[in-house]
């Protein structure tokens, strides 16, 4: 239940990415913040089950502390607390879940830039769904993830990009398999302003490593793309690409002998985002298509998403959000996975927030989400209404105010 020695090595690594602007760090530009949250909600669903589902009130308390600090050659923040759960009728639920989340940047030159980040999360809910891929996890799990990139400004109209990735997933279920993920990507970018105004051109080349007990998957990816800022309101971005899958399992070919088979197929990739930033309204519309892990799957899935989310900010305290997102997730047996994936999931969330006072606010919310099982031909469903007070602590008086703004609905 409660946090392990990795847990505590999570915490001083990416306090370290916090230190990384100590020397020129002054007193004001350090803040410390506790904050806490504290949430009741109604689950139709508990264990997201496609048959006899189980209702129940669950009360949530969330203390959180937030540390930042910034200087003219870094910047870094912390973010630790804990989820302490307690289900009315499911007690065997209750729990205490902790995270840790740093990241942190450092400015070698004008030219050259490095960020890092470091992540430790334990969530025990078993009605998770996972938010890259959208494929249910009836399971607890613990989260690690470490990132390390750099940018190098080639000109002033042109930048490079080198980037690693490692993440890793253990499952208290059997039923799902422990996954580590490798990603690297290298990158280069242009401004071609001079041509077309506000327009910037890109090419990527990608490389990812899913690896599980019975099976591997590597996978290539290059694309090509442009971002365009088309004015003060309105951006969209596009690439688009192909890819390379090379993928090894095991395959029982008796109950005494297993032997390793391979695949290699090919398929394109891309995505495509439309935002509007307005001063009372933000908008964005995206789709994606690429392999990606497949949550504690025996390999990888072929994903393909869309999703809209909508903020409004009705008055200075008082505003809402809204999004919606549709998400395919395909794999053929021994393609990218040892088993075959099919799975279609639909996630609607809408939230009111309205902000009582500069270090206090409520917000009520609502969440459907719908999770089609095509190859068992079932289907889970679930429905949760909560309402949240959100309250922070700032050590001085001019930061961490509560606004009302229309973003995703976090203490700030």
């Amino acid at each position: 239940m409660f946090p392990d020695s990795s847990f505590v090595r999570i915490v001083l690594s990416a306090a370290m990415l916090v230190v990384l602007c100590r020397s020129h760090v002054r007193g004001e530009e350090l803040k410390l913040q506790p904050n806490v949250t504290l949430q009741q909600e109604f689950n139709d669903n508990v264990f997201l089950a496609t048959a006899d589902k189980k209702a129940d009130l669950i009360s949530t308390v969330t203390p959180k502390l937030d540390l930042t600090a910034r200087s003219e050659i870094g910047e870094g923040s912390l973010t630790a607390g804990f989820n302490w759960l307690k289900y009315i009728d499911n007690s065997s639920l209750d729990a205490i879940d902790y995270f840790v989340q740093g990241n942190g940047g450092y400015w070698v030159s004008p030219r050259l830039s490095i960020t890092g980040a470091a992540g430790y999360s334990r969530n025990s809910r078993p009605d998770t769904i996972n938010a890259e891929t959208g494929l249910a996890i009836n399971s607890g799990s613990v989260r690690q993830n470490y990132q390390l990139s750099g940018t190098y400004a080639c000109s002033e109209k042109t930048t490079t990009t080198l980037s690693y990735a490692y993440g890793r997933e253990n499952y208290d279920s059997s039923r799902f398999l422990d996954t580590t993920t490798h990603f690297a990507s290298t990158g280069i970018e242009h401004d071609i302003s001079l041509y077309l105004p506000e327009t910037k051109v890109r090419t990527t080349i990608n490389y990812t490593r899913d690896e599980t007990t019975p099976s591997n998957v590597e996978n290539y990816s290059a694309t090509v793309g442009a971002s365009n800022k088309l004015n003060e309101k309105w951006s969209i971005s596009l690439n688009a690409g192909g890819r390379y899958t090379h993928s090894e399992f095991d395959v029982a070919q008796t109950s005494l002998a297993i032997a390793r088979g391979n695949k290699d197929s090919l398929g394109w990739v891309g995505d495509l985002a439309l935002s509007y930033n307005g001063l009372y309204t933000n908008a964005a519309l995206s789709f994606k298509r690429d392999v990606t892990p497949a949550s504690g799957r025996a390999g990888a899935t072929e994903r393909t998403g869309v999703g809209a989310n909508l903020g409004l900010r009705f008055t200075n305290d008082f505003s809402g959000y809204f999004s919606i997102g549709y998400s395919l997730n395909k794999a053929n047996q021994d393609e990218f996975s040892v088993q075959t994936i099919d799975e279609r999931s639909l996630n609607v969330n809408g939230m009111l927030r309205y902000v009582l006072t500069g270090n206090a606010a409520i917000e009520a919310g609502y969440s459907y989400a719908a999770i089609d099982f095509v190859q068992g031909n079932a289907r889970a469903e679930k429905n949760i209404v909560s309402i949240r007070l959100l309250m922070a602590f700032p050590f001085r008086k001019d930061s961490g105010r509560l606004t009302a703004d229309t973003g995703p609905y976090t203490i700030p």
